[in-house]
């Protein structure tokens, strides 16, 4: 009698669940956009949230988003201020960018210039130096894979260049073969299905990627592949003596590895 009563109880609430969750994914997805966009223009220089400054890309996996210009982007302990063209391309505040250029760099992380203005990234150096009309395409996390479609699709759609420069990294081996596959016509996809769906959720249900940003506190350092992982947001110097950011740390210098290990187990 109240096993019998209990599951009654049991499955109204579970279908209040599925009831209540389906109708946020269905707001979510097609008004979750709007919405956050909306919020996300009120936080704009919060530093830990970042998503509107890096964006997917339906060609060349991902990109920096255009004409943005953030004066409070996180990096670690620090923050600087971080400026776009029309193309997505770091470069100068206010710069509107074309399609000629003398030089084109790519890259990942470091020729982005993670952490510091694009007037003290070496392309920036090169740039006012030299004067010379430059493009940084260079952005975190790029490898191999990304540089040559990048490139192609660019060049694809009418951009000149004199010369491009492809700055490799000790990263980009590990990355290239863990991280991206080709798919047709030079367009490069995620390799672990698992990201693929996050990724999916983050186009498609972005009220639902947000709530799971704010649940883990998500950033960049993650010690797995896992969007539902929480980890610390690391702002103050003196937490480098954290155990969990030393083990972050250990897994993230994994990817340059292959340079020293003798082993093939990486």
């Amino acid at each position: 009698m109240y096993i019998k009563k209990f599951l009654n109880i049991f499955l109204k609430f579970l279908f209040i669940i599925f009831i209540s969750l389906s109708l946020f994914l269905i707001i979510d997805f097609f008004f979750g956009r709007i919405l956050i966009d909306k919020y996300i223009d009120q936080i704009k220089d919060n530093p830990y949230y970042l998503k509107k400054q890096r964006i997917r890309h339906s060609f060349y996996h991902h990109t920096l988003a255009p004409q943005i210009d953030y004066r409070k982007t996180g990096w670690g302990p620090t923050t600087y201020r971080l400026c776009t063209n029309i193309h997505g391309f770091k470069s100068k505040c206010g710069t509107l960018g074309g399609d000629h250029y003398d030089i084109g760099f790519i890259g990942d992380s470091f020729t982005e210039g993670l952490g510091v203005r694009h007037e003290e990234t070496f392309v920036g150096i090169i740039e006012d130096k030299k004067k010379l009309n430059v493009a940084n395409m260079g952005v975190s996390s790029y490898s191999p894979k990304i540089y040559l479609s990048k490139i192609h699709h660019f060049i694809g759609r009418g951009m000149k260049f004199k010369h491009i420069v492809v700055f490799m990294d000790v990263s980009d081996l590990i990355d290239d073969s863990n991280s991206y596959i080709f798919k047709n016509d030079l367009k490069v996809k995620d390799k672990k299905i698992g990201k693929r769906i996050e990724n999916t959720l983050k186009i498609w249900f972005p009220m639902f990627d947000y709530l799971a940003f704010s649940i883990t506190n998500n950033n960049r350092y993650r010690a797995n592949d896992s969007v539902f992982t929480r980890v610390n947001i690391y702002t103050d110097p003196n937490q480098t003596k954290d155990k969990k950011l030393k083990e972050v740390y250990s897994k993230m210098n994994l990817r340059s590895a292959w340079t020293y290990s003798k082993t093939n187990q990486i």
